[in-house]
């Protein structure tokens, strides 16, 4: 698959009321240039405006905006740059050419690059071919662009993280509009969605770098976008075959919504509503399920979950859901049709002692006598080390468990302190994974990158990515011995002392 990537213009802070592109590209009225008082004056305006959820983009900001040129991204492009001034916001700007529409795909990247020229933004253009991605995954060329674009905004984000900027102020925002909710919802109905999938795309989530990732535009119809970027003369790039049912999604747009208004003329916003009920339920019932698949780890690693023998008693919706946060955890989100949970089902029941579902995107699960094991797609690593958790009081760890474990394979913190600086539900957050950007190590008098810890240990620099360690976040709590790792490494930031009464223990198992 070919693929390519280029950065235009250095990054520089965005200003207000630049001059406004007057590009060749448009196929919309331009913007008059002695327009350059306050947009949000207007009644229009005003009523688009408080349509935005910028509560959710916050201050002192690294934005990484998906900017195709459509009317879409243009218009959350100057909803950004109106925030910029008062917010302290940088933006960067990412442009992924797909190469599906040969002479106008270029032009849309020619308007774009002049787009962000004008203005003094950093641009990076990602060129790649979007149907040869298709045939080589075996998926829809819908689908290989999407993940393409999600791709490359994440890429720039570690890029922006590589060069010193702190990852929980770096934000990923994208255009996605009421419009396209409903076409979402009624998408994943046809497909056989459960209850969760009625939510439909999420104003916010977290990647699975843990970066932000911001919707901000979800209570905006297409129209309101539309018409405020003509009353405002602003120009932008239009895709024609949007207007053709060539795609799933165009055919839904095109023809399924306006049969289902001659029902009900306003049944887009009977579909939002019904996504809003379903994001209430679930929700009301995520505590419970992230309570419910702590209890039933028996133990996880990078790229695996192992659910213990009991989880084939609970409720069918339960499994349902503990399946589908373990697997969110592990880096799926979406595409998880009824009819693969009803596998996993009968796959949980089943007398025989082994047997596996396949999944989208090359996740798994699969039957270990008792166990549901959920996976990662790929080959399991050669040493995959495996980790088990759990709290104590401490006296009772240190009579009745300590024994057991090996030297430099388990650690234990204060469980209160842990509670206190970090949530009651601390414990959850707890990952097995490698080394990322900003990890760090809290040691006697401060911090220390993971990148120094290894060096210091001498740790080999082929080896230093395959190291695994236990984190919060971007916090490392303990680095167990395994290849590569000599000696173990432990967090100071909450040792057990005098005073402690409770402990929370984790401990690895698995090849050295």
């Amino acid at each position: 698959m070919a693929e390519r990537e280029m950065e235009t213009s250095a990054a520089v802070p965005v200003l207000l009321f630049l001059p406004v592109l007057q590009s060749h590209c448009s196929t919309g009225p331009r913007r008059n240039a002695k327009n350059t008082g306050p947009w949000y004056n207007t009644t229009m305006d005003y009523k688009v405006w408080k349509k935005v959820d910028i509560d959710r983009i916050g201050t002192n900001r690294h934005v990484v905006l998906g900017l195709s040129g459509g009317p879409d991204s243009v218009f959350l492009l100057h909803m950004l740059l109106e925030m910029a001034e008062e917010r302290h916001l940088t933006l960067h700007p990412v442009h992924v050419n797909h190469q599906i529409r040969p002479g106008d795909a270029e032009a849309d990247q020619r308007f774009v690059e002049h787009l962000c020229e004008e203005r003094g933004l950093p641009l990076r253009t990602v060129v790649f071919d979007c149907e040869a991605a298709a045939q080589e995954q075996g998926i829809s060329s819908e689908e290989a662009g999407r993940r393409m674009r999600y791709r490359a905004f994440r890429e720039e984000a570690r890029r922006l993280e590589e060069a010193g900027a702190d990852p929980e102020q770096i934000e990923i925002v994208t255009a996605h509009h009421a419009d396209d909710q409903t076409e979402t919802i009624l998408f994943r109905i046809l497909r056989g969605t459960g209850t969760d999938g009625l939510v439909g795309i999420e104003p916010e989530r977290r990647t699975p770098e843990g970066y932000r990732l911001i919707r901000p535009l979800l209570g905006i119809w297409k129209t309101e976008i539309l018409d405020w970027l003509d009353a405002q003369k602003i120009p932008y790039c239009t895709d024609e075959t949007n207007s053709r049912p060539v795609y799933t999604r165009n055919r839904i747009r095109l023809e399924l919504i306006p049969y289902l208004e001659q029902f009900n003329p306003r049944v887009k916003e009977a579909i939002l509503r019904l996504g809003r009920a379903a994001a209430e339920d679930r929700e009301m019932l995520e505590p419970m399920v992230e309570i419910g698949l702590d209890l039933h780890t028996a133990e996880s690693s990078m790229n695996e979950i192992c659910l213990d023998e009991d989880v084939r008693t609970v409720s069918p919706g339960m499994l349902r859901r503990l399946v589908g946060e373990a697997l969110r955890r592990l880096g799926l989100e979406e595409n998880v049709s009824s009819a693969h949970y009803e596998a996993v089902r009968h796959l949980a029941e089943s007398e025989q002692p082994s047997g596996s579902v396949d999944l989208p995107e090359g996740y798994r699960v699969r039957r270990e006598y008792g166990e549901l094991v959920v996976c990662r797609p790929g080959k399991p690593q050669d040493s995959p080390l495996r980790m088990r958790k759990d709290w104590f009081p401490a006296e009772e760890f240190h009579r009745e468990l300590e024994e057991t474990l090996e030297r430099g394979r388990y650690a234990i913190f204060d469980y209160d302190r842990m509670q206190e600086a970090l949530g009651e539900s601390f414990d959850r957050s707890l990952r097995i994974r490698t080394r990322r950007p900003g990890d760090y190590l809290t040691i006697r008098g401060g911090r220390k990158k993971i990148q120094d810890v290894f060096v210091d240990d001498k740790v080999p620099k082929e080896t230093r990515d395959r190291i695994q360690m236990i984190c919060i976040g971007r916090e490392v709590l303990f680095i167990p011995q395994q290849k590569g790792i000599r000696r173990a490494r432990y967090s100071a930031r909450f040792p057990e002392m005098e005073q402690t009464e409770d402990v929370l223990a984790v401990w690895i198992r698995g090849d050295k």
